[in-house]
């Protein structure tokens, strides 16, 4: 599901920059300024800036910064055609975001599939009643807990199903998965991948490019 989620979010970031063109606005070893955006309008458009051992992204999009190593384009290798993401290593280098968009938020989906996966692992030991379970959980937790963490939360730490002497409920609800990768996030990492591509293609064709000294 999150490699979907990854890709799905890639198509979504091409579709909203594919006439985005970089613009150099300062290049000095590890002091870069990168504009990217579509001619004349503002929108979708972000800004990368890098200092020794940081990387800082924002603009139209959520900022965040990241702290690593020395040159941070090296930290964010990407494939150049592929434009491939590691949202999982990258999130841990972040030193700075919001916290109304972190770098994961609930997932729906997620939280179904967790819920079902809880109960597969125990629904033998409810035998004969395993069905009657899962109906219960069905639509005391996965539609009662709909669409916002809060409910979804509050469904799993409060049930429970009793049958013949033993209770089904899920302990330490609190540590299932029920998240996945922010599309705010996603969408800086792309762009992040996205930037330092172009970057690397114009260093190798200047006359390619816009450069502001």
């Amino acid at each position: 599901m999150r490699d979907q989620t990854i890709e799905q979010s890639h198509r979504v970031f091409r579709a909203g920059t594919s006439e985005h063109v970089l613009t150099i606005k300062h290049d000095d070893g590890l002091y870069r300024h990168l504009h990217c955006a579509k001619p004349g309008t503002g929108i979708y458009s972000f800004d990368i800036v890098t200092w020794p051992g940081h990387l800082s992204i924002g603009g139209d999009l959520q900022g965040y910064v990241f702290a690593r190593q020395p040159d941070m384009f090296d930290f964010f290798a990407t494939h150049t055609h592929t434009f491939a993401i590691n949202p999982g290593y990258w999130s841990e280098k972040v030193v700075s975001g919001s916290e109304q968009h972190p770098e994961r938020d609930f997932c729906p989906d997620v939280f179904k599939a967790t819920v079902v996966e809880e109960f597969m692992s125990q629904r033998d030991r409810f035998w004969p009643d395993s069905a009657d379970l899962f109906r219960r959980i069905r639509q005391d937790v996965i539609e009662a807990g709909g669409e916002y963490a809060e409910t979804a939360h509050e469904a799993l730490r409060t049930f429970e199903f009793h049958s013949q002497g033993r209770t089904f409920y899920f302990s330490d609800w609190w540590e299932l998965n029920t998240t996945d990768w922010s599309p705010h996030f996603l969408r800086a990492c792309h762009a992040i991948a996205w930037g330092i591509t172009e970057y690397r293609k114009a260093k190798a064709n200047p006359e390619a490019v816009t450069v502001n000294a």
